[in-house]
């Protein structure tokens, strides 16, 4: 489950900065730098996957403790987001 939110949170902020990008010919360096942290984390949670597949356990555990896993990672890197801009600004 942290890899399906991930994974999610990694296209939301992808599609995000790529729009902006667009738009307004800039990006948005906080966006981009929360961006390819959630997909470092969801590359580090496919190959968690393997290893566990290569154990005899399942690829995608949709478990409570797995999506509160997620939910921390989601929560942290929009700390981060928020927390990259504030210093940008000052």
């Amino acid at each position: 489950m942290c890899l399906v939110l991930t994974v999610i949170a990694s296209l939301i902020t992808s599609i995000c900065y790529a729009a902006k990008l667009f738009a307004h010919k800039k990006g948005d360096k906080a966006m981009l730098s929360v961006s390819l942290m959630f997909w470092s984390a969801a590359l580090m949670f496919c190959f968690v996957g393997f290893t566990d597949m290569m154990s005899g356990k399942p690829f995608l555990e949709l478990t409570i403790k797995d999506a509160a896993i997620g939910a921390v990672v989601i929560i942290a890197g929009i700390g981060m987001y928020f927390y990259l801009r504030m210093r940008n600004k000052g």
